[in-house]
């Protein structure tokens, strides 16, 4: 059943993202002006701290109550770095930091280049961040970024930096969607940092993937949504697209794969709402990611095989949706990346304890994930 608080929060932010993102809205954010007017919307609903705790100005609200904002991302297309926001600011509450005001993004530590991976070193001065970063959403828009990086004494570290700083050169870009993603430099900036202990045992590269799932899963139940209503109304050789059984049999296919999206998604959104987290935590969301990466695959391929090419010109919504898809899903690790760590962990695990591993979902997903390159 839902709760009280997931259902207040379900009809707030289709209030504001129905009423509010439109398809100019979108496209002008795909040409690069950023949706202030919006993001001064969702401030004063409390929404980038909704999942801290009250202490920290937020309204602690569990990630399984939350998760109607992260699903709404998807579904309107929302340009904005909310999902970003809402993460770093949880992570860095439980890592023992302030959470921060205004917007925050979160870079993928897979982003990162194998030459010039991020690093933090200790000065006189303080610890100073040097290094490079590529496809970090919002960057550009944010004024801070959490991120981990390897520290002078070979431990991982949580770290924050005021993008606004001298020594930073952000290089803009952005994702087939047309959101920004860009390259970031780092020349021995001053950050913030917090060393790795249980606290941290979520990094930024597994709640990224968790957040990606959920706005797949949203977009997906939108894009499919849309092309039932297509099928239903497009008549064609005298009755509707709908009534043809290759054209039901493939969206019924597609709608078992988005249904298994979600069951993953909603089963590590209600594990990462536990404290502690359950030891299943890491299996869980390598699974929620797997699905919606596999769903959003999918779903490009059917969707856009029913209704044809106009689903791919830029007077078509459907276009919205898939070129999100595509690219949600190679963020914070592709199905392909996440299978392998599952799979690299099931052979460790060893065939006499295989199954009852996998019914426990206790394979150690987390030892086989490259958290930086090496």
């Amino acid at each position: 059943m839902q709760s009280e608080a997931k259902s207040m929060i379900a009809a707030s932010v289709q209030s504001i993202f129905s009423g509010h993102v439109t398809p100019s809205l979108i496209e002008s954010s795909e040409s690069g002006t950023f949706a202030s007017t919006l993001w001064g919307l969702v401030e004063d609903n409390g929404l980038p701290l909704a999942a801290c705790a009250q202490e920290s100005g937020g309204s602690g609200f569990s990630w399984s109550e939350v998760s109607p904002v992260l699903e709404a991302m998807g579904r309107w297309c929302v340009p904005l770095p909310l999902s970003e926001t809402l993460a770093a600011n949880w992570l860095l509450e439980r890592a023992g930091m302030t959470p921060c005001e205004g917007r925050v993004t979160l870079a993928d530590s897979l982003a990162a280049n194998i030459a010039a991976a991020p690093h933090v070193l200790e000065t006189t001065a303080g610890p100073v961040l040097t290094g490079e970063l590529e496809g970090v959403a919002w960057a550009g828009d944010c004024r801070w970024l959490v991120m981990q990086a390897l520290h002078a004494n070979q431990t991982l570290v949580l770290v924050l930096v005021d993008l606004l700083q001298a020594g930073i050169k952000i290089h803009p870009g952005t994702n087939l969607a047309g959101e920004p993603r860009s390259r970031i430099v780092f020349a021995s900036v001053p950050c913030t940092c917090s060393g790795s202990d249980a606290r941290l045992v979520i990094s930024p590269l597994l709640l990224g993937a968790l957040m990606r799932s959920a706005m797949i899963c949203g977009a997906l139940d939108a894009a499919l949504e849309q092309t039932i209503a297509y099928v239903n109304q497009r008549v064609q050789f005298g009755k509707p697209l709908g009534k043809n059984q290759v054209i039901q049999q493939n969206l019924a296919t597609l709608a078992t794969s988005v249904q298994s999206a979600h069951m993953a998604t909603q089963v590590a959104l209600q594990n990462l709402s536990k404290d502690p987290f359950d030891g299943a935590l890491m299996f869980d969301i390598a699974v929620a990611k797997i699905r919606a990466s596999v769903a959003a695959s999918d779903a490009f391929s059917t969707l856009h095989q029913v209704q044809g090419a106009i689903g791919f010109t830029r007077e078509h919504n459907l276009q919205q949706f898939t070129r999100r898809l595509l690219s949600w899903r190679q963020e914070f690790g592709s199905e392909a990346y996440w299978s392998a760590a599952v799979g690299r962990a099931a052979i460790r695990t060893g065939g006499a304890d295989f199954w009852s591993a996998l019914t426990s979902r206790s394979f150690d997903v987390q030892q086989e994930l490259a958290l930086l390159p090496a």
